[in-house]
């Protein structure tokens, strides 16, 4: 792929090679030369599909707006990662003491050219620009993701990607030359803030799970009575009421139960890539029952891993041992969809459309919640669904993904 790249909230923002092509194929006033190939793949660029920013309907190209399609697109010359990585330290007569490390959010500089063909092509892409770089808020105004190359990824096993979790515009300056033609474009200097600090590669897909089993493949359990029944309401299977919690912590009276029958699912994780370390996006959709719209799509499923023994791939032989991670669900309505994200550390329920937080629906074996993070070693993971209260449509899907803190 390319570096200089920049997409923020889904929006691409900068890509070298569409906007060389352009300067190519169309020119500009003040006849500036296209910038140094340097960041784009040579067969990837000679095989563009890439033509004008009408033809190729370009992220700023508006047909009700004639002068968006003399805006020729944005060159990155210089986009900054900060380090978010800082340890306090004190010190003293007999030596300096050391502070635990904390990850802060991560500055993200951006230095650029616009390119436009006329000066009112350059109005319109100064706006575009602000816009795109700020991100599109969508119902719940959640802050955008945004993805960068650190490098060229066309050979190698690294494509280079990276994405930065909850971005947002901190400042923006389109007049950093104010004497360059405003019929040519505009040199801008940004900053964006990643409130998460860590760069996050592409997920890889490690199991994807259907949870209902047969009855003769159900494991015998112990059964803990559950709590007394709750009415179930389209989007609430039990959970706590609002408002919902913000802070992860435990629900005392968790809404989960050991099942008599269960049905298990192992999940070996591998390890990270060396120097690296990972989490996990655990996904769960409740399902359906067929011929019964108004039933939970599933009730007690619980998730727990161990770092990975040599040569064991049987949680049963580690039951006797306390897990690194446990995850307890409650409930998933019918047709929703519960994510538990180690990139965000965020946990949510999405039910007729609309996303809540999952936090009443989850707990840890009575203790703090656990992110699903990934070690050096692996993980083993045993996903235990209730073989009664599991419905035939019911899907769990776990991705691994990378996680980088310089």
């Amino acid at each position: 792929m390319i570096e200089r790249y920049l997409c923020v909230g889904g929006i691409e923002v900068a890509n070298p090679c569409r906007t060389l092509t352009y300067l190519r194929n169309l020119g500009n006033p003040c006849s500036v030369e296209p910038p140094s190939m340097a960041g784009c793949c040579e067969d990837w660029l000679d095989e563009t599909p890439f033509t004008t920013p009408a033809g190729d309907d370009a992220p700023w190209y508006d047909p009700a707006r004639p002068e968006s399609a003399d805006v020729l697109g944005v060159w990155i010359e210089q986009i900054s990662l900060g380090s978010p990585w800082s340890r306090s330290r004190t010190d003293g007569l007999s030596g300096t003491t050391l502070g635990r490390g904390r990850m802060r959010g991560r500055e993200v500089q951006v230095d650029g050219w616009l390119y436009a063909r006329t000066p009112a092509a350059t109005a319109y892409g100064r706006s575009w620009l602000f816009e795109a770089l700020a991100g599109e808020c969508d119902d719940s105004c959640a802050m955008p993701d945004a993805t960068v190359y650190l490098h060229c990824g066309c050979d190698g096993a690294d494509p280079g990607v990276r994405t930065l979790k909850r971005v947002g515009l901190v400042q923006y300056d389109p007049n950093v030359e104010p004497e360059f033609p405003r019929s040519c474009g505009l040199k801008f200097s940004a900053l964006l803030v990643a409130e998460v600090g860590e760069l996050f590669g592409d997920p890889d897909r490690i199991a994807d799970l259907d949870l209902w089993r047969p009855e003769e493949e159900r494991v015998c359990n112990v059964c803990v009575p559950c709590p007394q029944e709750l009415p179930v309401a389209p989007c609430d299977c039990g959970g706590a009421l609002p408002p919902l919690r913000t802070v992860v912590t435990p629900d005392e009276d968790s809404l989960w139960c050991e099942p008599t029958w269960q049905s298990r699912h192992v999940v070996q994780v591998p390890s990270p890539d060396a120097w690296s370390s990972g989490t996990l996006v655990v996904t769960v959709g409740g399902g359906r029952w067929p011929g019964d719209p108004g039933r939970v799509g599933l009730k007690n499923l619980r998730i727990r891993a161990w770092p990975q023994p040599p040569g064991i791939t049987d949680p049963e032989r580690l039951v006797c041992v306390d897990p690194c991670l446990s995850i307890e669900i409650g409930c998933v309505p019918a047709d929703g969809v519960l994510v538990i994200d180690g990139t965000t550390r965020r946990a949510t329920l999405t039910c007729g459309g609309e996303e809540v937080p999952a936090y009443p629906w989850i707990s840890s074996g009575g203790g703090r919640f656990r992110w699903p993070d990934v070690s050096c070693g692996g993980l083993l993971v045993s996903v235990e669904a209730d073989g009664w209260n599991t419905s035939p449509t019911a899907h769990l899907a776990v991705d691994l993904v990378a996680v980088e803190r310089a």
